[in-house]
């Protein structure tokens, strides 16, 4: 590719470079996990608790944020960066 195209080529292979070595690995754990004599079952409700907890949390997160930026003279507020 050109550099005048993509001004940052290095960045993009070492992006590249890092998923092809992250999908590696995962794959590698997936193997081998299917080789372990023992396998512990997880309920399906564990994993529901655990999506339910994340979304309170999501849900939290941007609540408080709204609340933070809704404060009373936004123009004095963003002005000052506080």
């Amino acid at each position: 590719m050109d550099r005048a195209i993509d001004t940052r080529p290095k960045r993009r292979k070492h992006l590249i470079a890092l998923g092809c070595v992250g999908g590696g690995a995962l794959l590698l754990v997936i193997v081998g996990a299917s080789s372990f004599a023992y396998h512990a079952a997880i309920s399906p409700l564990l994993f529901a608790a655990a999506l339910l907890n994340t979304l309170l949390e999501l849900a939290l997160t941007v609540s408080r944020q709204a609340f933070r930026t809704g404060v009373p003279g936004p123009v004095k507020y963003c002005s000052t960066g506080k």
